[in-house]
């Protein structure tokens, strides 16, 4: 069979809306194991809920060194409420370039990590370790019927496989005009916090000045926002980096611990944090 270009790959994954939510990526699952199958490849469908399954295939390799898994998703976000000067599903082809929703997150990807697989399996070489290739569901919105799913109930599916390329990792930045290969080492959590906040209540009838648990839990709650600027070819760009974690505050009364006599306790708090760099916010 011939293999189709990349670019062709990514035109058809782009006409399948798999706006997550809801997903549906079944058709655009079953079009990737299509051209596995036509290659005399052996995919594996693994699905938590048969309308948003996902992919695995291996090609075996020689088994003296560990193998390497391709692996991305084929759901998008919403291009609800969104100005589109080209059908974000039409996968056209304009000005030299492919446009529609997922062209770079990340059907992109996707089209060639199965390029890769195919082209490999076709030239008939073994390379030291085993290549797999998984494509996944619902990354959009959390992952558990993807990656969650797979890891958690199909481990033994990925034995052998020792590294990853994903999403992140392969493609160049430009940092200072110096391209910039990311590898990534791990991918975001929440990070959920709480904080115990003590000193006298108040009430809104009756402000109170210089007590007010409330000020320290505004800070809290607010998120910190970072602004870093690197050149691009020329063009600058702002980075902006938001605390993902969130954080459930408390403002006791009753349950600070005993101080000194004639100590205000949110005095003694203030006094010893002075010496830290106050919120702002750019922090």
């Amino acid at each position: 069979m011939s293999i189709p270009k990349p670019s062709e790959i990514l035109q058809r994954l782009i006409r399948f809306n798999t706006t997550n939510p809801p997903g549906h990526e079944r058709a655009c699952i079953e079009y990737l194991e299509r051209l596995l199958v036509q290659a005399d490849l052996t995919p594996r469908i693994v699905a938590q809920d048969p309308e948003r399954p996902n992919l695995l295939v291996r090609v075996p390799g020689e088994g003296v060194e560990p193998g390497l898994m391709l692996f991305g998703h084929v759901d998008v976000v919403t291009t609800a409420g969104q100005a589109w000067s080209v059908p974000p599903f039409d996968g056209l082809i304009r000005d030299g370039m492919l446009w529609g929703r997922g062209a770079l997150d990340m059907k992109a990807g996707i089209a060639m990590m199965i390029s890769a697989v195919l082209a490999l399996h076709a030239s008939g070489h073994r390379p030291a370790g085993d290549v797999l290739f998984l494509a996944v569901s619902d990354e959009e919105a959390g992952g558990a019927m993807g990656a969650r799913y797979m890891v958690e109930s199909h481990a033994e599916l990925f034995a052998g496989a020792k590294y990853a390329l994903g999403e992140f990792g392969g493609f160049p930045l430009f940092v200072d005009g110096r391209p910039l290969y990311m590898i990534q080492l791990g991918e975001k959590q929440p990070c959920w916090i709480e904080a115990t906040i003590r000193g006298p209540g108040g009430h809104g009838a009756r402000p109170m000045r210089d007590g007010n648990p409330g000020e320290i839990l505004v800070r809290l709650e607010r998120p910190p926002i970072a602004h870093s600027h690197y050149p691009d070819h020329g063009a600058h760009g702002d980075v902006h980096g938001q605390c993902i974690g969130m954080a459930e505050t408390h403002a006791l009364q009753a349950a600070a611990p005993p101080e000194p006599d004639g100590c205000d306790p949110l005095s003694t708090w203030r006094d010893r944090t002075a010496s830290r760099t106050p919120l702002s916010e750019h922090d």
